[in-house]
């Protein structure tokens, strides 16, 4: 399987994604990664998918602390390559 080490961070996430999507009845294909949201509702309602795991694929004395912030920030759009008033950041 592709991306199948899920201790690396840079790798769990797609799955996270792409089960929300199923489950959700969203999944239209491969997303553009740098887009502001993950998954767009027919409501409008846009969802960034976070994931985060308490052990890493690096060595650890203990295990790592799960926190998600929510943070105003600009976005980048990435078919006008300009930037969106602020959205909610993970």
């Amino acid at each position: 399987m592709s991306n199948s080490e899920l201790l690396n961070n840079t790798a769990r996430g797609f799955p996270a994604k792409s089960l929300l999507a199923a489950t959700l009845g969203l999944y239209k294909g491969p997303r553009t990664g740098w887009d502001e949201y993950d998954l767009l509702m027919k409501s409008g309602t846009k969802i960034k998918v976070k994931s985060s795991a308490y052990v890493q694929s690096w060595k650890q004395t203990k295990t790592s602390v799960v926190r998600f912030g929510i943070v105003p920030h600009k976005s980048r759009d990435t078919e006008t390559g300009k930037y969106t008033k602020s959205f909610l950041k993970y």
